[in-house]
């Protein structure tokens, strides 16, 4: 349940590592980068807001002590314990129905697995379809990621061309990199990162 690292041109592997490794400067986290916030529009979807705010300061405290040197870690350091506890702070109620020990099949197996109550599916459809803060992004084996998928939370938004990338999003997650504590990176559209799509909190 990890990314990978991937070299492009430059054959430097780190052994016994199965992550992303560290993120390029470019996409180091920058508290000064401009988020998107969601429109919010009834008291069911502010209530929802406000939790998502809520564990979504969570897991920056947690990535905060990490860089201190004091790494908060929930379950085994995988990405799908974080998903848990994730979806535990929204307050619903969910059990995977269909475990697999997969983490692509938190979107794979999305009609019988019981998310569908809590979450609506979205593509990823080449990028089409655009993350929001507060969706659980996942993503397919291969490429930058492991034969296990992997999973995480999306915790700020990036658009407009910078680098040369049209758009980007940071995410909270567990095993990126081989590190089993929470992290914050930046992501964007690579095709190498095999993108499934998104699960989007129900009002």
């Amino acid at each position: 349940m990890a990314i990978k690292a991937n070299v492009w041109g430059v054959a430097v592997v780190a052994l016994g590592i199965v992550g992303l490794g560290q993120i390029p400067a470019a996409y180091a986290p920058s508290r000064a980068d401009p988020v998107e916030q969601p429109s919010v529009q009834t008291p069911q979807a502010d209530a929802l807001q406000a939790k998502v705010t809520a564990a979504l300061d969570v897991y920056r405290n947690a990535a905060a002590e990490a860089a201190l040197g004091n790494p908060v870690m929930y379950g085994d350091g995988q990405c799908y314990p974080l998903i848990q506890q994730y979806i535990q702070g929204l307050g619903f109620p969910w059990r995977n129905r269909d475990p697999s020990g997969n983490a692509f099949d938190l979107y794979e197996h999305f009609p019988t697995n019981g998310l569908a109550q809590f979450f609506e599916q979205v593509p990823f459809a080449g990028g089409t379809n655009q993350p929001h803060v507060g969706d659980i992004v996942v993503y397919g084996p291969g490429g930058f990621v492991s034969e296990h998928g992997h999973a995480a939370v999306v915790t700020a938004l990036e658009g407009g061309e910078r680098n040369g990338l049209l758009f980007r999003y940071e995410t909270a997650e567990q095993n990126s990199g081989g590190r089993l504590f929470v992290t914050l990176n930046w992501r964007d559209f690579n095709p190498a990162y095999n993108t499934l799509g998104y699960l989007r909190p129900k009002p």
